[in-house]
Order: structure tokens, then C-alpha cells, then sequence
């Protein structure tokens, strides 16, 4: 492995500011014999650190949190698996944006619906991740690490989005109307709850199954060109056709279900 002097690293940073030509071999000036050898090697070590600081640079948007970089992303979600033991299922919380992470996966993991996420060893590994529990019974694990690199969204993932999209003004409306109607209650614990420390979520069904009932009820066949990007909102994704957008809306409303908790 090159190390590589922090003088180079200075003017690859700050490439406007004046510094003497380094070898990636050691920080110390050209002594070598083979110079361009040398200055090969360098700039090979700088295409890495520039692409190093570019990926960690990339956000990682879900529909419910965004990361500036990749490396919170990553930090975040493994700071969430060291909570929960081999077996444990995750809450509701984590339940809900770890599936949202999921539709990022490469591979299609939530085709056959997800009952839950839980932590367990990885097969053929001492360590842990986290593991889902689909519908039909079957389990897999999957990576952390390939989601947060997946490089462009699935359509799964652009669906779920514009779902809530569909529904997300209607739903603070319906939480702002409860506070003015009167003392709102966690439907967990009872306590009074202000509207900053309120969150009006769904319950049985989750929102994920009412996405995945409204799609298979239509028999929807997901294409790019069924969403658009939000003129305001830069990571805002809706349904181009406003006939499905109202089709969600109408069935969301026949059967979600939802309640106020504490966060």
C-alpha cells in the first residue's frame, strides 16, 4: 500500500496552492532514478483518493432521511444493528427505514412482501446483520453496504416514494387537525403529547403493505416514466399520471390505519 505525502494531498485538495513535487513512495522530494515510474504510481494514488472523496460525498436519500455521505449512512445503520441481539426483531422505526434502504438492494429482496426485519449471524460468517422475514416464510439477509453503494434507484424504490408522496400533505393535515380538535394521547403510552414531539404513523396495515396491495390490486407494471421529479423539491419523486397519484390516494384511505405515538 502507497502512502502518500501530505504535501501531495494538500494540492490535491487545494489544487490552487503552490507545493514541490512528491513521490508516492515516501514524503520526500524525487530521488528515485525511475521518475516516471514513480509519477505513475503517484497519480494512481491520487485517482484513488479522489475517488475515495467523491464517494463519501454521495448522499443517500430515503424517503423518510437523507445522509450527506454515504459514510453516515453506513455509520447509522450499523450503529442501529449493534442495538438488537442475534434473533431480536427490530421496532417499528427501524422496521420501516430499513425497508426503505432494502429497495435500494441490486437484487430484488422485497418481491415476495417483508413481515419483518430482524439481526442474526450471516450465513457462513461469525458475524451478525440483519435479516428479513418475508410473507410467504422464507428468510435471506442482506447487505447494509451494497445498499447504501447501489448507484441509481430501483423502480421499487421510485414506486414507494411517489406513494407517499401521494399521500403526505393529506396525512399532516390529518395530524394538524387532531391538535386543533383537541389533547392528543400516545396511542402507546397515553401521555399527552405536544405536536413537535408527536409522529402520526401507520399501524396494521403498514405502509409498505398498503403499497404492495395497491399495486398488485391494479396489476401495475413499473416503468421510469411513470414518475417525475418535484419541480421544488430536488428529491421529491411523484406519479406522472395523476389517475394512478388519485387511484393510491382513494385506496389508502379505505384502509390504512394510523395513530399518534411519541418519537
Amino acid at each position: 500500500m502507497y502512502l502518500i505525502g501530505s504535501c501531495t494531498f494538500n494540492k490535491l485538495l487545494h489544487p490552487t496552492h503552490a507545493a514541490p513535487r512528491f513521490c508516492a513512495f515516501r514524503c520526500a522530494p524525487f530521488k528515485h532514478k525511475n521518475r516516471s515510474a514513480a509519477c505513475a504510481a503517484e497519480q494512481g494514488v491520487i485517482l484513488l483518493i479522489k475517488e475515495s472523496v467523491m464517494a463519501k460525498s454521495i448522499p443517500v436519500v430515503l424517503p423518510s432521511k437523507n445522509f450527506d455521505k454515504k459514510g453516515e449512512a453506513t455509520a447509522f445503520f450499523s450503529s442501529m444493528l449493534k442495538k438488537y441481539k442475534d434473533r431480536e426483531k427490530v421496532t417499528d422505526e427501524d422496521d420501516k427505514l430499513l425497508f426503505e434502504l432494502l429497495q435500494r438492494h441490486p437484487e430484488n429482496k422485497i418481491s415476495e412482501g417483508v413481515e419483518y426485519f430482524y439481526r442474526d449471524k450471516a450465513e457462513g460468517y461469525p458475524t451478525s446483520c440483519f435479516h428479513i422475514k418475508r410473507v410467504n416464510g422464507e428468510t435471506t439477509d442482506f447487505s447494509i453496504k451494497d445498499c447504501i453503494n447501489a448507484k441509481e434507484q430501483t423502480l421499487d424504490q421510485f414506486f414507494y416514494k411517489a406513494c407517499r408522496s401521494s399521500v403526505n400533505q393529506i396525512l399532516k393535515n390529518e395530524k394538524n387537525n387532531k391538535f386543533i380538535s383537541g389533547v392528543v394521547h400516545c396511542n402507546l403510552t397515553g401521555e399527552v403529547l405536544s405536536k413537535n414531539e408527536a409522529v402520526y404513523k401507520h399501524t396494521t396495515p403498514k405502509f409498505r403493505e398498503i403499497v404492495r396491495s395497491f399495486k398488485e390490486k391494479y396489476d401495475l407494471s413499473i416503468s421510469r416514466d411513470m414518475f417525475v421529479d418535484n419541480e421544488d423539491m430536488q428529491y421529491v419523486t411523484e406519479f406522472s399520471d395523476k389517475v394512478i397519484n388519485n387511484n393510491f390516494i382513494k385506496f389508502h384511505q379505505e384502509i390504512a390505519s394510523l395513530e399518534m405515538f411519541k418519537k
